[in-house]
């Protein structure tokens, strides 16, 4: 027979969210926001796109200039991953979190 353990996970209040990688290719901003937000491109990325934490794929767009606007505003209160391709790899991916006021 195993010996049983116990393990103990603590968790803090989230007061920012970091990059989970590609931090010099490309800025988001706000984060937090109501749901839109601006992708400022620093490197060669042409398409993203948004996922929101269970999974589903909510939004693709095809990066057109230096600075894209994505809107995430009907979308529900939550964490959203975008990754930012270049061609058909992941270049980086970038945390935002979607924040309503009033709902």
């Amino acid at each position: 027979m195993h010996p049983r353990i116990a393990i103990t996970v603590t968790v803090t209040d989230c007061t920012s969210l970091k990059d989970i990688s590609g931090s010099n290719v490309a800025k988001l901003y706000p984060n937090p926001s109501s749901g839109v937000f601006y992708v400022k491109i620093l490197s060669e990325i042409n398409s993203l796109q948004v996922y929101a934490s269970n999974g589903t794929l909510v939004k693709m767009q095809k990066t057109k200039n230096v600075l894209n606007l994505s809107d995430l505003s009907e979308q529900e209160n939550g964490i959203y991953l975008f990754k930012l391709m270049s061609k058909r790899k992941v270049i980086s991916v970038k945390k935002a979190l979607v924040e309503h006021t009033n709902r």
